[in-house]
């Protein structure tokens, strides 16, 4: 009798695990969508563009980012050639937030960091900081980043 109530058990859980869908919707996996080409444009606290690039996001986790074909348009001086990026995507309330760090040669110390929130499948925004040892690659505001 027992095994029988524990085989309704385990076939009761599996239907609503099944049911549900758990693990097979983008909303249990937000970072499903976020595989592309983006635009990333950082602006200081008074407005003006200070880094703009592009790169290819896709997902490398569950929630993990890995950002490759960094392209500096503006900023590049902060980093020049060996610039690196990864992130993450969480779920957070009723918000998917984002966090992605850009970080330059050991040389030159840098690393960009954004906080922000997914708004949708083609559009983050947050603040962001950034610091490192060459002269004018620090700072912080806001940014956008636009999938193409």
């Amino acid at each position: 009798m027992k095994s029988f109530g524990l085989g309704i058990l385990v076939i009761s859980v599996l239907l609503m695990v099944g049911c549900s869908g758990y693990g097979n919707s983008s909303s249990n996996n937000p970072a499903s969508g976020i595989a592309g080409n983006w635009t990333t444009t950082v602006s200081n606290q008074g407005g003006a563009q200070m880094i703009v690039f592009t790169s290819a996001l896709s997902q490398s986790t569950l929630y993990g980012v890995t950002a490759t074909n960094l392209h500096f348009s503006m900023g590049s001086a902060c980093f020049p050639s060996g610039a690196t990026a990864s992130g993450s995507v969480m779920p957070s309330g009723n918000a998917t937030s984002f966090v992605m760090t850009v970080q330059g040669t050991n040389a030159t110390g840098t690393m960009l960091t954004l906080q922000g929130s997914l708004l949708s499948s083609s559009s983050i925004s947050g603040t962001w900081t950034l610091s490192g040892l060459i002269s004018g690659c620090s700072g912080s505001g806001s940014f956008t980043m636009t999938k193409m």
